[in-house]
C-alpha cells in the first residue's frame, strides 16, 4: 500500500484516516461518521443545560484522530474552547493534521497520556499504524479484565502524563473521556474539576474499574445512564433528561 494515510470527506470535516485502520477510518470510509448520534446528543445537552451566547470549554479526553474535536468545536451560541489530548504519537499528528485542514482555531492539543498525575513519563510500546489494527482500542495499562487491543506494536516511547485537574479552566461544560480502561484514572485526576464545574461526563465503561468510577460520581454529585455501545452518560444528580429506553441510575 503506497498511502496509507488518506483524505475523506465526513459528516465531521474533512478528515485524515488510515487506511489500516479497521474500526474508526473503516467505519468513516464507509458510512461518512462516527458515533454521530452521541456527538449530536452531547450537543443537545450543552444546548439545553448552558445559557446560549457564553464561552465554553470541551474536554476531549483520548481524541483519537479527533473527530468529536471537530464536531464539537462549533455549537451554534456558544463561544467554544476544545481541549484534545492524546498519548499515540502518530495518531496524534493525524488528529492535529485534521484541525489544520478545518481551519480550526480554537482547539489546543496535548500529546499526553490522561492520568491522575501530572508530568509522570509513561514508556509506551504504540500501535504501528503500518498493519491493520483497531487504533482507537490501543490501552496503556496491561491489567485490564476485559482488553480487546489489536495490531503490531512500535518500540517504546516515552510520553508525559496530564491531570485534567491542571488545566486552567473558566467554564468547562463537557469531559469525554476514552481511554480504553484508564477512565477511572483520569476521573480520579479529575475530582477538583469535576466538583467546581459540574460539566456533563461521557465515558466507556465497559474495559475500566466501573465501580470505582461510580463511587467518584456519587461523591461529586452525579446520576449516570447507560447507553449502547458500553457508554455512560453522567449529569449532575439535580438535572434529569429523558432518553428513549434508557433509565437513570441515583448512585
Amino acid at each position: 500500500m503506497r498511502y496509507k494515510n488518506v483524505l475523506t470527506n465526513s459528516d465531521h470535516g474533512l478528515l485524515l484516516i488510515n487506511r489500516n485502520d479497521t474500526v474508526i477510518g473503516s467505519i468513516i470510509s464507509e458510512v461518512g461518521n462516527w458515533e454521530i448520534q452521541y456527538i449530536n446528543l452531547l450537543k443537545s445537552l450543552i444546548e439545553q443545560f448552558y445559557p446560549k451566547n457564553s464561552a465554553i470549554e470541551i474536554i476531549d479526553a483520548g481524541s483519537n484522530i479527533g473527530v468529536y474535536s471537530l464536531s464539537l468545536s462549533k455549537i451554534d451560541g456558544f463561544t467554544v474552547k476544545v481541549i484534545s489530548i492524546e498519548a499515540q504519537r502518530l495518531i496524534y499528528q493525524m488528529l492535529n493534521a485534521n484541525i489544520a485542514l478545518n481551519s480550526l482555531e480554537n482547539v489546543w492539543t496535548y500529546h499526553r497520556v490522561v492520568s491522575d498525575k501530572n508530568d509522570e513519563v509513561k514508556s509506551l510500546e504504540c500501535t504501528d499504524l503500518n498493519f491493520a489494527g483497531n487504533f482507537g482500542a490501543y490501552e496503556i495499562t496491561n491489567n485490564l479484565a476485559f482488553p480487546d487491543q489489536n495490531g503490531m506494536l512500535m518500540p517504546a516511547e516515552e510520553v508525559k502524563t496530564l491531570s485534567l485537574d491542571s488545566l486552567p479552566l473558566q467554564n468547562c461544560v463537557l469531559v469525554k473521556i476514552d481511554v480504553e480502561g484508564m477512565e477511572d484514572v483520569a476521573l480520579l485526576g479529575s475530582i477538583n474539576l469535576i466538583k467546581k464545574h459540574k460539566p456533563i461526563l461521557f465515558f466507556e465503561k465497559h474495559k475500566t474499574d466501573y465501580i470505582k468510577v461510580k463511587g467518584i460520581l456519587k461523591e461529586c454529585g452525579y446520576a449516570v445512564w447507560e447507553l449502547q455501545d458500553e457508554n455512560v452518560l453522567g449529569l449532575r444528580k439535580e438535572w434529569d433528561i429523558n432518553i428513549d429506553g434508557i433509565s437513570r441510575i441515583d448512585l
